[in-house]
């Protein structure tokens, strides 16, 4: 299983990148949000993910929302 703790205002998020499927989403609730929007963007690239990342407040949380949308080639 490729899991990775994300360090994020002192909390350590665990993901579990292999669940992490295109077309499908995280989000992951941040005060800080450039910092986990940097944290989130080099551990996809890490992985050859294509994604898009915005930043947003859903379900009255303000966090960083990551949808996978294909790989990148190469």
């Amino acid at each position: 299983m490729d899991d990775e703790f994300i360090q994020s205002e002192g909390r350590n998020l665990k993901i579990a990148w292999d669940k992490f499927v295109p077309h499908s989403s995280i989000f992951v609730p941040s005060q800080n949000t450039e910092d986990c929007k940097k944290l989130l963007k080099r551990a996809c690239n890490k992985r050859k993910f294509r994604t898009r990342i915005r930043v947003g407040t859903w379900g009255g949380v303000r966090g960083v929302r990551v949808w996978r949308i294909e790989d990148k080639k190469g």
